[in-house]
């Protein structure tokens, strides 16, 4: 199977929508790593990025075996 380096810039892995990419991009979130970083509550936060948005990267990470970090309760 391949392999998807954490580092490797979202913008260049092509797989998200070029909305997406660069509201995550002017958040300061550059690669898969960052975005693993990040709880779905912390991505709502960030304007123009809602529950649409959310299920785009969520499907993206969930494809690669990925997840955004959990929410602690």
């Amino acid at each position: 199977s391949f392999l998807l380096p954490i580092g490797l810039a979202l913008r260049t892995a092509d797989f998200l929508s070029a909305s997406v990419s660069n509201i995550l991009r002017n958040s300061h979130i550059y690669t898969i790593g960052d975005l693993r970083e990040v709880t779905a509550s912390q991505l709502l936060q960030i304007k123009g990025f809602g529950p649409k948005s959310i299920v785009e990267v969520e499907t993206f990470l969930r494809e690669k075996g990925l997840s955004l970090k959990p929410e602690c309760n």
